[in-house]
């Protein structure tokens, strides 16, 4: 016969393991968040407006873009990469908590720039993209 007990230290230490997994995972998303903000294929990050870069978004599952800047109007410097960076420190306050992570199937970084395909392929420019998401791609999830 076979018999197993699962006791209140038992809970206290799955408890405990769950907390660790989301703060790792917070982590790992941390670092994917920073070199999302401020790592490119090339040696200048694409950074003029900011709006690139301040319309990167962390959701869960099956959820869209939370943000989308357009350049337009927009003088140079008006965004920063930390404002970047922030903004997707704030989506992973919402997904790496215990009870998220619970139901969450995937995360996605998007970037719903009007012009993202611009930067990232280079499409309606006369020089190559950035290659953002394949730097980020070869980086991996450190």
């Amino acid at each position: 016969m076979f018999k197993t007990v699962f006791t209140s230290s038992y809970d206290k230490k799955m408890d405990m393991l769950e907390e660790r997994l989301a703060e790792e995972i917070g982590n790992k998303l941390d670092n994917l968040a920073a070199d999302a903000t401020t790592v490119s294929g090339r040696s200048t990050y694409p950074l003029d407006t900011g709006a690139y870069v301040n319309s990167f978004s962390m959701t869960k599952n099956s959820e869209g873009a939370k943000r989308s800047v357009s350049s337009e109007g927009l003088s140079t410097g008006s965004l920063s990469q930390r404002q970047g960076y922030e903004k997707l420190k704030s989506d992973i306050a919402n997904i790496a908590t215990v009870q998220n992570l619970r139901s969450i199937q995937q995360i996605n970084l998007i970037n719903a720039a009007p012009h993202a395909l611009d930067v990232e392929r280079g499409e309606n420019w006369q020089s190559p993209g950035y290659m953002v998401f394949a730097t980020l791609r070869d980086i991996g999830i450190r």
